[in-house]
């Protein structure tokens, strides 16, 4: 299985080098969904693991 470095995990999402959509464009809505996504789901992966620490073996 393949791992994230803590380093790059921690990150969010960067915006300033990427292309810049005009308001209301649809690709603009896309990757921002696709940011918030992708963070609640690094978000919840963090929780599982923390829990998975906390729990004795």
């Amino acid at each position: 299985m393949a791992t994230i470095p803590l380093q790059l995990a921690q990150r969010r999402l960067d915006t300033g080098t990427v292309a810049s959509y005009p308001n209301g464009s649809p690709v603009g809505a896309a990757m921002q969904g696709f940011g918030d996504e992708l963070s609640a789901g690094a978000s919840g992966f963090r929780k599982h693991t923390h829990q998975l620490q906390a729990s004795p073996a």
